[in-house]
């Protein structure tokens, strides 16, 4: 069986059968296909270079990433419990940084500079 999403940017397909080939479904709509590679599930994980020569285009591996914050969570809060401030190297400036804020602010004050002259020119 199989089924898929349509979305703007992608396209989501899901099959118990990795190997259905999507190129030409995906085709069709011109757009990327997106793996979703999910442990445990019944599609086997497959190794990037299958997924490419199927025609997967975008690949997630969501538990091995929610395992690992899972983990690390479960530490830092068993040592919060236990009266202990985790440890890290982070500061708030990195944890910015990762996450792009200094590139979005950069867009959004090109931005608005642009309406800016925008509005004037009107």
């Amino acid at each position: 069986f199989f089924f898929f999403f349509f979305f703007k940017f992608f396209f989501f397909f899901f099959s118990s059968n990795p190997r259905f080939k999507v190129c030409a479904l995906a085709a069709r709509y011109n757009k990327p296909v997106l793996s979703n590679m999910l442990e445990s599930g019944k599609t086997p994980i497959l190794s990037l270079e299958a997924q490419t020569e199927i025609g997967y285009k975008l690949s997630v591996y969501p538990l091995p990433l929610l395992g690992v914050c899972i983990t690390a969570m479960q530490k830092a809060l068993e040592g919060l419990r236990d009266g202990k401030v985790p440890e890290n190297n982070y500061t708030f400036a990195s944890i910015k940084e990762v996450l792009g804020f200094p590139e979005y602010f950069k867009q959004l004050a090109d931005l608005e500079a642009f309406s800016s002259d925008f509005v004037k020119k009107s």
